[in-house]
């Protein structure tokens, strides 16, 4: 009789010590999930934030870049002053021209073409990123189904009343990739 009641004792306390693990296992992925979620949004807020920006900074030098060579070319054009000619067009045009005598000087080439394409490139890093967090989410959740819909640890997540994780799908508009209007 003892030995059944040490084996009947040996047995519950199995049963509770595996209980206790799995349960600690489907609390700790469900963390896991909600975290790689949180990197998830942070990736779609970063990219709100500075995609609207970086298309900003490229309209205002895009349009920096126009005025200046319009300048230069009204400048040329005008044909060559000396300083009693620049002194007679005013104080306004004489800074105007120092100005932007000293920016071509500065820049001879401007390149707001390097500008797109750092844009670009800031997209495509953007939406890698996005693509990494929703992947390393997915696979939380997956491994997090698997644990929660399996025997023996289905007893577990239905006593403990673990609800099913979504797969993150882009469905949501907000998850929608950030449409880039230059004009």
């Amino acid at each position: 009789m003892m030995i059944f009641t040490a084996v009947s004792l040996l047995a519950w306390l199995g049963f509770y010590l595996w209980y206790l693990l799995a349960y600690n296992q489907l609390v700790a992925l469900l963390k896991t999930c909600e975290q790689a979620w949180a990197h998830v949004e942070v990736e779609l807020q970063r990219r709100h934030d500075l995609i609207g920006n970086l298309v900003n900074v490229v309209k205002a030098y895009a349009q920096h870049e126009a005025t200046v060579l319009q300048q230069t070319t009204r400048a040329r054009s005008a044909g060559p002053m000396s300083v009693v000619e620049a002194n007679r067009a005013g104080h306004e045009d004489a800074q105007r021209l120092s100005g932007l005598l000293a920016l071509v000087e500065r820049y001879p080439q401007l390149k707001a073409d390097t500008q797109f394409t750092q844009l670009q490139q800031s997209l495509i890093d953007t939406e890698n990123r996005i693509a990494e967090r929703r992947s390393a989410y997915n696979q939380c959740v997956n491994r997090y189904e698997i644990l929660r819909t399996t025997i023996p640890s289905l007893l577990v997540a239905w006593a403990g009343r673990f609800a099913m994780q979504g797969f993150f799908d882009a469905q949501d508009e907000t998850a929608a990739a950030v449409r880039v209007n230059l004009s």
